[in-house]
């Protein structure tokens, strides 16, 4: 019998967006842009990595501080596999 891969309703926004976005994003500029909460996005990509339809990687980009200066920060990548672009819900029934 094949693995079933459940994913949320919640993970499957992030996987559409990550198939739209292949060269990845930060999990703030993920949740922003499928309307999910920034602190909790997470939690539902947590479950992506763990079944391999998503990789991340820490990376450094430039931002800004608290007062505007800019500054180099470090966060986390998250970016679409193989097996999260092959995954559909159809494939999940």
């Amino acid at each position: 019998m094949e693995n079933v891969i459940s994913v949320s309703d919640k993970g499957q926004l992030v996987l559409a967006y990550l198939k739209e976005n292949v060269d990845g994003a930060l999990g703030a500029v993920i949740a922003e842009a499928q309307g999910l909460n920034s602190r909790g996005i997470h939690g539902v990509i947590n479950p992506l990595f763990n079944n391999k339809l998503v990789g991340k990687e820490i990376v450094k980009y430039e931002g800004l501080d608290k007062d505007g200066a800019p500054v180099e920060k470090e966060g986390t990548l998250y970016f679409i596999t193989d097996l999260g672009a092959a995954w559909t819900p159809a494939a999940a029934e």
